[in-house]
């Protein structure tokens, strides 16, 4: 995030390596870029409500490509035939669909209703932990100096 877009004693406790995503001692804000259109939200720490890590898949197509890829195995040692190619070769794209479209998220809620959600492409789950941690350290830093 640029220094502009700071507020007064605002300073920056992390940010993704895109800065599409930056954690402050004041706030969480997300901007997201992606085909013609663009949006952010941003979050002051006190109104967070919940923070958590989901990890999505679709364990049902897994389960389908193999299936079918060893129906389509079967059919191509036993007789050779054309549907065992086609099984094959979709129970081998089911797979691949499978693979593909694994991902863990981050979810920011806010007790407002907005919420921030972002994909961890590349993060180990020891940096999704401590990502997590510092949103609540900073959350409750953000409380006690409040309260003062």
């Amino acid at each position: 995030m640029e220094s502009k877009y700071l507020l007064e004693n605002e300073a920056i406790i992390s940010q993704s390596k895109n800065a599409l995503f930056v954690l402050t001692n004041y706030r969480v804000r997300h901007k997201i870029k992606n085909a013609g259109n663009e949006s952010l939200c941003s979050i002051f720490l006190e109104k967070i409500s919940a923070i958590e890590t989901q990890y999505k898949s679709y364990p049902i197509l897994l389960v389908l490509g193999i299936f079918l890829g060893c129906i389509g195995a079967y059919f191509l040692m036993e007789r050779g035939m054309d549907l065992g190619q086609i099984g094959f070769v979709a129970g081998g794209l089911l797979i691949l669909i499978y693979l593909l479209s694994r991902k863990r998220v981050i979810l920011i809620t806010s007790d407002g209703g907005a919420k921030i959600s972002f994909q961890t492409r590349g993060m180990r789950k020891e940096a999704i932990a401590n990502f997590i941690y510092d949103v609540e350290k900073a959350k409750n830093e953000r409380f006690n100096s409040a309260k003062r």
